[in-house]
């Protein structure tokens, strides 16, 4: 029948496009990588009046060669979790943009939050707050210090601020480990936390040589429902019994094989106490099980420990750490306040955003009634089109993420399922967004979802 005929036609060239596509953000993806991993050169480069950021692991932005007399300048510093992921998006990115034909505001992360804030406080003493991401997707501390060391000779800047420690795993340093072995992880934590120690010992000396003020903060991260990696050489099934019984002091006493300590077992015993409402007990372990994580996407008890340490002149330390399992229920840092390991929910950067502001205000003299007004400031940071267009944004690249997870068969697929339900639910996640904006979005993604036509069919209202 011709028809037939036509119809598996179009339905063989829909499925050969389709895989077109794939080997396109393959290949793109590839490139995109390995550009940043490749790339030696600077961060700024002047361009006219005007330093431009050029390291494609960065965001697009810049400041001017000149400071005004009124201008607050601040550089926030770090990686993935300080730039303001999945919200903004790093110039190498160029698939979840889709090649640069999609364009988002690179909003909503930590510094969008500390400007808006900072401004407010400050606006009585007629200073304009300027505030650069000049943070780095996936680098490490020693990246972080090679750019403020360039900030320091181009950028001229008030106020440095350091959130660092997710990323202590590249170089060469790591390289020689082969973490299959577990005797080879305890040399990698002590080689690794010399390392970290050894370049904020070098970020403070930068600070005081140059005479800026530079806050340094703990690193937090999801404790709570971010799963460890490890070799399962004890019995698991024993250990989900042991937890549906309660008995959990028995857990962390299961015998593996090697002899040591194993990090998902030590997590089970924690989310045994957790269901028992035990939360300091729970806490313990959860930090416990973190720490022997043998990938390293998270920041160690031991380097949060060191950044408490750091003394000097310039230096500030603000223990977000702490702070941020305040604000989490229970104190347990989880779901409620990260996307992932260590990426922040919108309302989580706003938190973030606004401990920083508070800790400048008032180390600034800024009375502590302005400053606890501040935590209701209304900050709008997407019109409702640059809303729809991130979330676009957003479910290109966490569906790219599928592709590659399947391909690479990912590590932990309890995590990774976590990850993807998170981002592509997140459309729940706009305290900081007024009642219009989320409706408009709703109303977008479910179009996108191709469930409006049942809604419409239905007779509801998007909501």
């Amino acid at each position: 029948m011709p028809w037939a005929r036509t119809i598996f036609k179009l339905c063989m060239a829909a499925v050969a496009a389709a895989s077109a596509c794939v080997i396109v953000l393959v290949v793109g993806e590839i490139y995109s990588v390995r550009s940043l991993r490749d790339y030696r050169g600077k961060c700024f480069e002047l361009r006219g009046d005007r330093y431009a950021v050029v390291n494609p692991a960065m965001i697009p932005g810049g400041f001017s060669r000149r400071k005004p007399p009124d201008e607050f300048r601040v550089f926030v510093l770090g990686s993935s979790q300080r730039m303001g992921t999945p919200y903004v998006h790093q110039i190498y990115d160029r698939i979840s943009t889709l090649f640069n034909l999609l364009v988002a505001p690179n909003e909503g992360g930590i510094p969008t939050w500390l400007r808006a804030f900072l401004a407010s406080a400050l606006e009585g003493r007629s200073q304009k707050v300027v505030v650069v991401n000049a943070a780095m997707g996936g680098l490490d501390l020693a990246n972080a210090v090679n750019t403020a060391r360039e900030i320091l000779e181009v950028g001229d800047p008030d106020l440095l601020v350091l959130l660092e420690g997710n990323n202590e795993r590249s170089g060469p340093l790591f390289s020689g480990y082969d973490l299959k072995d577990r005797r080879s992880f305890p040399q990698a934590m002590r080689d690794l936390t010399e390392n970290y120690a050894a370049r904020m010992r070098e970020l403070v000396r930068l600070a005081e040589k140059g005479g800026v003020e530079t806050y340094v903060l703990t690193v937090p991260t999801n404790i709570r429902d971010w799963e460890p990696y490890d070799i399962e050489d004890f019995d698991k099934p024993r250990a989900l019994d042991l937890a549906r019984a309660g008995r959990c002091d028995e857990i962390p006493r299961l015998k593996t094989s090697s002899g040591t300590e194993n990090s998902m077992q030590v997590f089970l015993a924690a989310k045994c106490w957790d269901d028992r409402k035990d939360p300091d007990r729970a806490r313990e372990l959860y930090v416990r099980a973190k720490d022997l994580d043998k990938v390293f996407k998270r920041a160690r008890s031991p380097w949060n420990r060191i950044v408490r340490g750091l003394r000097g002149r310039r230096i500030r330390v603000l223990d977000m750490e702490r702070i941020v399992a305040d604000y989490a229920q229970d104190g347990l840092p989880g779901k409620d306040l990260f996307l992932d390991e260590c990426h922040f929910r919108l309302e989580g950067n706003r938190m973030v955003g606004f401990e920083i502001a508070k800790a400048v205000a008032l180390d600034r003299g800024i009375p502590p009634s302005i400053v606890d007004g501040l935590r209701d400031l209304d900050v709008k940071i997407w019109t409702p089109r640059q809303l729809t267009a991130l979330y676009i944004l957003k479910l290109v690249k966490w569906h790219r993420m599928k592709l590659f997870s399947l391909a690479r068969k990912a590590r932990n697929d309890e995590n990774l399922r976590n990850v993807i339900k998170n981002y592509e639910q997140a459309e729940e996640d706009h305290q900081a967004v007024d009642w219009v904006m989320r409706l408009q979005l709703k109303s977008a993604y479910r179009k996108l979802r191709g469930q409006d036509r049942i809604v419409k069919r239905r007779g509801r209202t998007p909501a």
